[in-house]
C-alpha cells in the first residue's frame, strides 16, 4: 500500500491556479497520474496534460522515486510546480533542394540557405559567384552584413561577399587556408566580420580594408562563433574548449574545458549549449565565475550532435550526424519529443517566429512550428 504526502501545488499559469492549501496525494503517483489529479482538481472542461518540477527539476518517475532521489522527508510538505506540457512541434511544409545544406538563416522573415554546390538560396533568387576557368566553390557558412550584404564562407578558406539586391559587383575574399566553417556579425557594429576556420583560426575582418586580427588560443579546428555583445565573443573548437573573448583587446576573457570535441554552440543570455562528438549536449553556465563547468549533460543521439539552437530560453533543439533532431528542455536529461528522423545528418538549425527549419545531407528543407 502506497504512502501519501502533503503536496501544495504552484504555477505561474494564471487560467490553472488551484485554491490556497495543501493535498493529500499517493506517492504512487508519477507525471500523468499527477496531470490526471490535476485535471480533475480544476475540474477543466478539456483535459490539460500537465508537466511538474520538484526541487527544480523535471519529474521523470514517481514521488516515492523522486522524495528519496532529492533525500524529501515525508513528514514535511512538498512543493510542486505545475504547467502545460511542452506540445510537440507541428511539421509543416517541405523544400527539395539541388545538394546538400550546409547552412540556413533568416532575414527579415525569408529564408536563406547555402548549398555545396556554392549557391545560396532565397525563394527564387539565387547568388552565386564562379571565377573563370573554375568549378564553384561549395559554401559552409554565411552571414549578413547590415541590410545588403552577405558574405558565405568557403570549404576552400574563401568568402564571397554577395549585394542581396545585386548592386555592387561579388566580391572574393581569401580568409582561411582551409574551410570557414562558421560567420557571425553583431547588428551594432557595421562593416565588420568574425571567422571561425577549421585551420584553428578565428579572426576578425573589415569588408572596407580586408584585413585580418586573429584572436590567439584554439588548438584545433575552430567550429563556430557567436557575436553576442558589441565587445564580446565565443567560439568553440574540436580543442574540447569553449572560449569568451573581448573584441577590443582581441584576448580570452576565459575558457571552459570538456572533454569531447565541440562542433557547435547556442547562446541565450548566460547559458550555453553545446554539441559535442561523443554524441551529448552539454549546457553551460556563464555566471558561474569560479567554477565553469557542465550543469547538465543531455543524452540521447547515437552519433556526433552535429547543431543546437536554442528556441527559447529553456528550450532547445539539438541535430545530429545519426539524421534525428530532437527538443529538450534544460532542466530534464530526458527529450521532449523527436521533431525528425532519417538517416542522413543534420548540418542545419534556424529559428524564427518559432519555427524551425532543418537541413543537411537529405537535400530537404524541413519546417516545425512550435508553440510556447
Amino acid at each position: 500500500m502506497s504512502e501519501t504526502v502533503r503536496v501544495k501545488f504552484v504555477t505561474k499559469e494564471q487560467e490553472y491556479v488551484l485554491p490556497m492549501g495543501d493535498f493529500a496525494i499517493s506517492t504512487a503517483l508519477n507525471r500523468k497520474g499527477l496531470s490526471d489529479a490535476l485535471n480533475q482538481a480544476l475540474e477543466l472542461e478539456k483535459p490539460v496534460p500537465f508537466d511538474f518540477k520538484i526541487n527544480g527539476n523535471f519529474l521523470r518517475q514517481s514521488l516515492a522515486q523522486a522524495m528519496r532521489l532529492y533525500q524529501i522527508s515525508p513528514e514535511q510538505i512538498l512543493t510542486l510546480e505545475y504547467f502545460p506540457a511542452f506540445k510537440p512541434p507541428e511539421l509543416k511544409d517541405e523544400q527539395k533542394t539541388d545538394d546538400w545544406i550546409s547552412c540556413i538563416k533568416y532575414k527579415n522573415g525569408e529564408l536563406y540557405y547555402s548549398l555545396y554546390n556554392g549557391t545560396i538560396h532565397c525563394g527564387e533568387k539565387v547568388y552565386e559567384f564562379v571565377e573563370e576557368g573554375e568549378d564553384p566553390v561549395p559554401f559552409k557558412s554565411f552571414a549578413f552584413i547590415g541590410d545588403n550584404t552577405l558574405i558565405a564562407g568557403g570549404l576552400d578558406g574563401s568568402g564571397t561577399v554577395f549585394t542581396l539586391d545585386g548592386s555592387k559587383q561579388t566580391q572574393r575574399l581569401e580568409l582561411h587556408n582551409s574551410a570557414v566553417n562558421a560567420i557571425a556579425t553583431h547588428q551594432n557594429v557595421d562593416q565588420m566580420f568574425i571567422t571561425a576556420g577549421a585551420d584553428y583560426c578565428l579572426a576578425l575582418w573589415s569588408l572596407a580594408l580586408s584585413n585580418l586580427q586573429p584572436f590567439v588560443g584554439h588548438t584545433d579546428s575552430v567550429t563556430d562563433v557567436h557575436w553576442i555583445e558589441e565587445n564580446t565573443i565565443v567560439s568553440s573548437s574540436l580543442d574540447r574548449s569553449i572560449r569568451l573573448w573581448d573584441v577590443n583587446t582581441f584576448q580570452e576573457k576565459y575558457q571552459m574545458s570538456s572533454t569531447s570535441g565541440i562542433l557547435s554552440i547556442s547562446v541565450e543570455g548566460p547559458l550555453i549549449i553545446s554539441a559535442h562528438t561523443d554524441r551529448s549536449v552539454k549546457l553551460w553556465d556563464t555566471r558561474e565565475t569560479e567554477h565553469r563547468s557542465v550543469v547538465r549533460e543531455f543524452k540521447s543521439h547515437t552519433n556526433w550532435v552535429s547543431k543546437v539552437l536554442f528556441m527559447s530560453n529553456d528550450v532547445f533543439v539539438s541535430g545530429g550526424y545519426d539524421g534525428a533532431v530532437k527538443a529538450w528542455n534544460i532542466g530534464t536529461g530526458v527529450p521532449l519529443c523527436t521533431i525528425s528522423q532519417h538517416d542522413e545528418k543534420v548540418f542545419a538549425l534556424a529559428n524564427e517566429n518559432n519555427t524551425l527549419a532543418i537541413g543537411g545531407t537529405e537535400q530537404v528543407i524541413r519546417k516545425a512550428a512550435f508553440t510556447f
